[in-house]
């Protein structure tokens, strides 16, 4: 079966916009207001970010080959990308590592430190800096020339 480039296209426009989503899912985490120390908007970012990073990555690595032209579509990313990864960084290493509670970071108050944390809180951010690794390593994919193209025709 014979698939059109215009099908392929579409499959890495779609790849791309997911991937924004799943990206700009990990920055909306500070919007909350930590009220009674809800982590909900961590959560909802692990479990929408999560999954669409997977089927974006998923459309994406399906379409690398014959759709190399949307790449331009990744440029977006060099707003998302910096920003996501000072965040995980910032999180993996209060959070993950020092065990502070998601809120304290958030609000820089230490009131939530008393407060049990639900047992995700720590996973929060490596699985955040998974999806940014991905999807940096897509972009890289779609930007980097294949070995072939690098040596000379003769």
């Amino acid at each position: 079966m014979k698939v059109e480039a215009s099908t392929w296209s579409l499959l890495a426009c779609t790849g791309w916009g997911l991937s924004w989503v799943a990206v700009g899912t990990a920055l909306l985490v500070e919007i909350t207001s930590c009220s009674q120390g809800s982590t909900d908007s961590w959560l909802v970012s692990l479990l929408l970010g999560v999954p669409l990073a997977l089927v974006s990555l998923l459309l994406l690595a399906l379409a690398r080959d014959h759709a190399r032209g949307t790449r331009w579509l990744a440029l977006p990313h060099a707003l998302l990308m910096p920003a996501a990864v000072l965040l995980v960084v910032r999180y993996f290493t209060l959070s993950t590592v020092h065990g502070l509670p998601l809120c304290d970071i958030a609000t820089g108050d230490s009131v939530f430190a008393a407060q049990p944390q639900a047992w995700w809180n720590r996973w929060w951010a490596p699985a955040q800096g998974v999806v940014v690794i991905a999807v940096a390593a897509m972009i890289y994919a779609y930007w980097h020339r294949p070995h072939g193209l690098h040596e000379r025709r003769q």
